[in-house]
């Protein structure tokens, strides 16, 4: 019986031996991330970026056309062209991963993948009393979670920044149990990571534990409060099958959804008391304002809370770890960068993750429902 379940799988149009799969390489039908026997995210090396000629089968298969791809990942339509051409891919050019991974999962030719985070690594007697003082790592995760700056908890908690700077400071990690740095490619040693208690007074502690909110185990479980409109799947209108933009229309409905923005952009406090994996129910609503990118403090709080690391959140976004490390920075908005031969100043810039980094990262986790394709022939 069990010799005849993948010609069952194949008659139905199920399972990668069916005869839609059948029509991609299959090295681009696999995920590109995958967790290792020590539950770290590392890359699927079994997994290729699809070819120009697996993309058109995947437009053929769902019926979508270059712009609706546009628009679903809000991507500019020349930036597309370059991705799924063949011209663009004997350059190099290579559908980025995040985007890939997105599709085949949202027209089911691959299992969705969903991650647990690993939650911060807080004693709980830390939340529940203030009696019991941190370690200068526990603080550091604190302040990651809640999204404020150094700068911020100094003015409202009155604790001097010298202070904070000396007390706020990520462990050193360490690779087995004699505390001894190993190589990152062993799975089979256990990781860990090592500090020393705060010098905070009991009273600077109990004023910092209100500030951030670190009052209870919730603190730990619940994903963080962002704006809602970092929750909507509703991008730019104005990517489309035209080269480039298009001028945006102002519409009836377009105000109306401005206008609801207003009300909706305050997201009421969740009444769950844990995280809830299962994966039909999302933590997060879905919002029908404009999407905007998150600001540092949102994308630093969502990745503090999933416990990845650089390396994990790089692989699974597919950015560059000096990018996302940038982009939760403060210097990420308004940036001023200094000409370092004259002296001068730039024009502010300002820098935001792309959109499919970001909901690639919502839909892992389950925090925000993802797109579903469905297949035509």
């Amino acid at each position: 019986m069990s010799n005849n379940i993948p010609n069952i799988l194949q008659t139905l149009g199920l399972g990668t031996e069916s005869s839609q799969n059948q029509q991609f390489n299959p090295e681009c039908i696999n995920h590109p991330v995958k967790l290792s026997r020590a539950k770290n995210l590392v890359a699927n090396t079994s997994y290729e970026a699809p070819t120009p000629a697996d993309i058109a089968n995947y437009k053929e298969l769902t019926a979508l056309s270059t712009g609706d791809l546009c628009r679903l990942f809000c991507i500019d339509r020349r930036k597309m062209n370059l991705y799924i051409s063949q011209r663009g891919y004997e350059k190099g050019e290579r559908l980025p991963s995040a985007i890939w991974a997105n599709m085949l999962e949202a027209a089911e030719l691959i299992e969705p993948l969903r991650l647990k985070p690993k939650l911060a690594d807080i004693r709980e007697e830390v939340l529940r009393t203030s009696q019991t003082l941190p370690t200068k790592h526990e603080l550091f995760l604190m302040v990651g979670l809640s999204g404020h700056s150094l700068e911020q908890i100094s003015a409202s908690t009155g604790i001097s920044m010298d202070t904070l700077k000396l007390n706020v400071q990520r462990g050193t990690v360490v690779f087995d149990e004699e505390s001894r740095f190993v190589p990152h490619g062993n799975d089979q040693l256990i990781s860990k990571i090592t500090s020393v208690d705060c010098s905070l007074s009991v009273a600077e502690w109990g004023t910092f534990r209100e500030f951030v909110g670190a009052t209870s185990l919730s603190f730990l479980t619940l994903p963080p409060q962002i704006r809602s409109c970092t929750m909507s799947s509703n991008t730019d209108t104005s990517f489309s099958t035209g080269k480039g933009k298009e001028p945006k229309e102002e519409t009836e409905d377009n105000a109306v959804s401005s206008i609801s923005a207003s009300f909706i952009d305050k997201q009421d406090e969740p009444e769950k008391a844990q995280y809830d994996f299962d994966e039909n129910t999302p933590y997060f609503d879905e919002y029908h304002s404009v999407f905007q990118p998150p600001e540092p403090h949102e994308l630093r709080q969502i990745a503090t809370w999933t416990g990845l690391s650089l390396r994990e959140l790089a692989l699974l976004m597919d950015i560059k770890e000096r990018d996302i490390k940038f982009l939760m920075s403060h210097y990420a908005v308004n940036h001023v960068s200094i000409n370092k031969k004259t002296g001068k100043e730039s024009k502010p810039k300002t820098k935001y993750i792309r959109f499919y980094q970001w909901r690639r990262l919502l839909e892992v986790f389950n925090l925000a429902p993802q797109e579903k394709i469905t297949k035509v022939i």
